[in-house]
């Protein structure tokens, strides 16, 4: 739930700071003079957003990934994990030409 607040805190920092160049440029374009550190500032805002909304791009596929683990843990119950010496045990592998356990 978190990773959806900060998430979501982020988009919204994002969407103002958007709105804030929009209306600087509305500004500038009402006197109809652009100056010269508008254009770097133009500049500088979209390289500021085309990094914002790969970031957030970033955070939603890894919350989604989180929550596809748990998911699947979940689901899996005591066998989630099937790494290591354990994992013979688990699936009731006792090596070749042995009988599985009944029971």
């Amino acid at each position: 739930m978190s990773r959806r607040i900060s998430i979501a805190v982020l988009a919204c920092a994002l969407a103002t700071f958007v709105a804030v160049s929009v209306y600087s440029v509305q500004l500038w374009i009402g006197q109809r003079h652009v100056p010269a550190l508008g254009w770097l500032l133009l500049a500088s805002d979209a390289l500021v957003l085309w990094i914002g909304l790969g970031y957030v791009r970033f955070r939603l596929r890894e919350a989604r990934e989180a929550e596809r683990k748990a998911a699947s843990a979940a689901g899996a119950g005591h066998l989630a994990d099937m790494r290591g010496a354990g994992a013979a045990a688990a699936t009731h592998d006792l090596g070749p030409g042995a009988a599985p356990l009944r029971g």
